[in-house]
């Protein structure tokens, strides 16, 4: 019986060792270098071939990638981590098919530190990567010359770079189509840059990512395309030199926050929507536009602001309007600046404009440049010393509306930085940017 009981009590701690070694894996290794080997993916005599090394590793494992330029196609496996030396020296590449396939793969999946290169923008449906399933993390990774998407995302929710981590950044440049196409797809996209992609990102039947920190430049077409009931969340975005409208929302109501919108060519507008679109727009900047800046058809109605949850977005400066309105249902708008303290505004149509803003700026911190979250922004008139408390946001807008004509001085305050004070004429056809410095402890 002693003896029963001390087997079992041994088993039980082997198999409890065996699953821990388990879920931590192990290393396997490939060198391009190896080319007459022998290879058992070991330190010393590593695969030459990065699918080699991916075909014999195990959940929980790592698969490690010297310096060089592997030319193949490649399909991950689930649970298990691709790392490259980095994606400055570290190059997979192929001039047909789809060089990363990430099929059904779990959340554990990843791939970290490529430059993936399509090597041709003429295949239609050349990939830089493909997901389907969750699709794991895909971050420190450069993705050029795809004939088709630099990323394409079935029915996936991927992780597509994380937000802050500078050596987590993913580069899409020169695809063919979309720098990003989500179908059916809700990833995680954040410190990312799109630059000379057919759209930036694509969004379609009811895709819902959230994008964040992400920069989008000189796409031919859209910058952001949301179709067919998708309804993303879009923050801290720049969107600049689109060939067509910037953000494109077709049946689509995305949430749209501290958005920079600039250049769009020709007649294109910064923001278009149409099809019962009714996105939600606050914080934003959409100016020097070619076409409109905001461009409303007869059947949508976007949120651009109201006296209970300001508008604080800045809309001036646009070729045609700043706001057309083809709707004949009232457009809220209201507590915004239109590049001036009182009318007349570029506005047409059914608009409500009505309170907007006197005064309008953004505070940031002079050492980081980053803004500064719900600043205390204050205007007192020099003759009647009546004072105008502004409506502010985490991203470091503010504004003050209804300020009689005169001479004001405007105090910005925010613990742990020093005050700053600007003498302001009202009316004024210039923005009121604070930059603060932060106090000595």
């Amino acid at each position: 019986m002693t003896r029963t009981l001390v087997f079992k009590a041994i088993l039980a701690i082997t198999l409890c060792v065996l699953s821990t070694l388990a879920a931590y894996g192990k290393d396997i290794y490939v060198d391009d270098d190896n080319t007459e080997g022998p290879w058992d993916g070991t330190r010393r005599h590593p695969y030459q071939y990065i699918q080699d090394g991916l075909d014999v590793a195990l959940p929980g494992d790592i698969v490690w990638v010297a310096p060089g330029t592997y030319e193949e196609n490649i399909t991950l496996k689930s649970a298990v981590e691709l790392l490259g030396a980095g994606a400055g020296v570290t190059e997979i590449r192929k001039s047909t098919g789809t060089v990363v396939t990430a099929d059904a793969v779990n959340f554990k999946t990843k791939i970290d530190g490529f430059t993936i290169n399509g090597m041709d923008k003429s295949g239609d449906s050349d990939y830089g990567i493909y997901c389907s399933g969750e699709a794991g993390v895909i971050s420190n990774v450069t993705i050029t010359n795809t004939g088709s998407h630099g990323i394409y995302c079935s029915w996936s929710n991927p992780t597509i770079g994380e937000i802050g981590e500078e050596e987590s950044k993913v580069t899409i440049t020169n695809t063919g189509a979309h720098g990003i196409y989500c179908y059916v797809s809700s990833p995680t996209i954040s410190n990312v840059e799109i630059t000379n992609a057919g759209y930036g990102i694509c969004c379609y039947n009811s895709s819902s990512p959230v994008i964040s920190d992400v920069k989008i430049s000189n796409p031919a077409a859209f910058g952001i395309y949301c179709g067919s009931s998708s309804s993303p969340t879009v923050s801290n975005v720049t969107i600049d030199n689109t060939g067509a409208d910037g953000i494109y929302c077709l049946g689509s109501s995305p949430t749209i926050n501290n958005v920079r919108i600039t250049g769009a060519i020709g007649k294109a507008n910064g923001i278009y929507c149409l099809g019962g679109s009714n996105p939600k727009i606050r914080g934003s900047v959409i100016e020097h536009n070619g076409g409109n800046g905001i461009r409303i058809d007869g059947s949508s109605l976007p949120d651009l602001g109201t006296e209970a949850d300001p508008g604080l977005n800045s809309i001036c400066n646009n070729a045609y309007y700043d706001v057309l309105n083809e709707n004949p249902t009232e457009v809220k708008a209201e507590l915004n600046w239109w590049g001036y303290s009182e009318p007349p505004f570029s506005i047409s149509g059914n608009v409500d404009y009505d309170p907007w803003l006197s005064i309008y700026g953004t505070v940031t911190d002079k050492s980081t440049g980053n803004p500064i979250e719900s600043p205390i922004v204050i205007a007192i008139n020099v003759d009647t010393k009546d004072k105008y408390k502004a409506s502010t946001d985490s991203n470091g807008h503010y504004g003050i509306p209804d300020l009689p004509a005169g001479t004001y001085l405007v105090i910005c305050i925010k613990p742990g930085y020093k005050a700053s004070i600007k003498k302001v004429e009202v009316p004024t056809g210039d923005k009121v940017d604070f930059k603060l410095t932060p106090s000595l402890e």
